[in-house]
């Protein structure tokens, strides 16, 4: 609700004024390395579908960032053929921590978000071109108010484990236990119905208990009705994010802890393109394409394999000898070398970084939280820090150096006044502290 993105605003402008964070970098300064075609899967930089590798064109080759262009599959096909790449089936990446459960709702792990959307399947989903198009619906409808929106499912998609094997046909009522259960799940991703469907934000708080009144039906089988809690023309977009996806609500509830259904191939049932077929920790995932697909014709990758490599090096290492796929992150040192060679590509990122300061009295040193408690010297951090010098160490100066959480990427919710607000001047910082016999601050920190 407009409320609510207002509160937001005046929340941000609160935390600058109270300067207990400081706002460092955001995009630009990521490079990285890869096999795999541009704009072959879907490129937005919010939710999960940028993982989708099932319409991926991978190459033998190392891409050059001067190859690293074209819209189109077909057209990058034919682009790559007349460059010398050749197409390979199987895609190879890597992640570099523990995961703790392969449940997309109860895990804010990029690695699980990364192998779990490549097994299920939503309503819509956005394909390589950027356009929203039918997953499991086979059609979908607004009401004219935009209050309801009236999803139709395909026949005879199949939920299957990790032999292939069916389980049982995808329904309405697996949406509405999705729903319920990434709420119930407590993994904090409430905010995608929070204020958006009807009694969801009453749901949420508890001041209702019974999810049949939240505005999610299965009419029938195969017919899925959402009730908006005002007149929403987008809602159709905010379905693409897996965390609308369905789940076999039978299946979740044989486990007392919502996230022990999920943790090997054994108990994972998928209704998307791939099946996990392999985990072993702190080693390799593996998925296998699922035959059973409703558009398994058109998946291009047989295999993904994700494989463990903690050290940046030796993922940059593997990437060179062709082990893996992709390097998300070349080292910084290397970053040079691998611009001058054409190899390196540039990686965009809609997030801020940012420090944020110990303010809790529980686990902070005494004297320190007292100094952090006044605004002064909250202030004087902020302006004494050196966002160019930390900028050149990560980045060698490529990313763009921030004054607030919000960024020009983000549109309306970005506010040019407030960027600028502790540009860095030590002699500020110093006139801040100059009563503060317990803080000084030098040119060299």
């Amino acid at each position: 609700k407009s409320e609510k993105w207002a509160q937001m605003a005046i929340a941000e402008a609160k935390l600058m004024q109270s300067a207990t964070v400081v706002p460092l970098y955001a995009d630009g300064g990521r490079y990285g390395m890869t096999r795999k075609a541009p704009y072959t899967s879907d490129y937005a930089l919010w939710g999960t579908d940028e993982y989708r590798y099932d319409r991926a064109l991978v190459c033998n080759e190392i891409i050059k960032a001067e190859d690293y262009s074209g819209t189109y599959a077909d057209f990058v096909r034919s682009y790559l053929a007349d460059h010398g790449y050749t197409l390979k089936d199987e895609f190879v990446i890597t992640y570099n921590s523990e995961i703790e459960t392969f449940d997309m709702f109860t895990s804010q792990h990029s690695t699980t978000a990364e192998v779990i959307v490549n097994t299920y399947s939503g309503l819509v989903e956005y394909d390589g071109e950027g356009n929203l198009k039918g997953a499991l619906a086979e059609s979908w409808e607004p009401s004219d108010d935009l209050m309801k929106y009236t999803f139709k499912l395909k026949e005879g998609i199949m939920w299957v484990d990790s032999q292939g094997r069916e389980i049982a046909e995808v329904c309405a009522d697996d949406f509405v236990a999705g729903m319920q259960h990434m709420i119930d799940a407590g993994g904090g991703f409430d905010y995608y119905v929070d204020g958006l469907i009807e009694n969801a934000t009453e749901y949420i708080s508890g001041d209702i208990t019974d999810f049949s009144q939240v505005g999610v039906k299965a009419l029938d089988d195969y017919t899925l009705e959402v009730t908006m809690e005002y007149p929403n023309g987008l809602f159709t977009e905010t379905v693409a994010s897996v965390k609308m996806a369905p789940v076999r609500q039978d299946i979740v509830e044989q486990y007392d802890d919502p996230r022990e259904w999920a943790i090997t191939p054994d108990t994972l049932v998928v209704n998307g393109p791939y099946k996990m077929t392999s985990y072993q920790s702190k080693n390799q995932i593996v998925l296998t394409k699922n035959e059973n697909y409703y558009d398994a014709a058109n998946v291009a990758i047989d295999e993904v394999v994700v494989k463990f490599i903690e050290e940046a090096t030796t993922s940059l290492a593997s990437f060179k000898t062709g082990e893996v796929d992709i390097c998300s992150n070349i080292p910084t040192a290397e970053v040079p070398g691998m611009i001058a060679d054409g190899t390196a590509i540039a990686r965009p990122m809609l997030a801020t970084y940012y420090y944020s300061l110990n303010m809790d009295p529980e686990t902070q040193d005494p004297a320190v939280y007292e100094a952090l408690s006044k605004l002064e010297v909250r202030q004087a951090i902020n302006y004494a820090v050196d966002k160019d010098m930390i900028n050149g160490m990560l980045f060698n100066g490529q990313s763009q150096i921030i004054g607030t959480h919000m960024i020009p990427a983000m549109g309306k919710f970005y506010n040019e006044e407030t960027n600028d607000l502790y540009p860095r001047d030590v002699e500020k910082a110093k006139e801040l502290l100059k009563d503060d016999k317990n803080k000084t601050i030098s040119n060299n920190n």
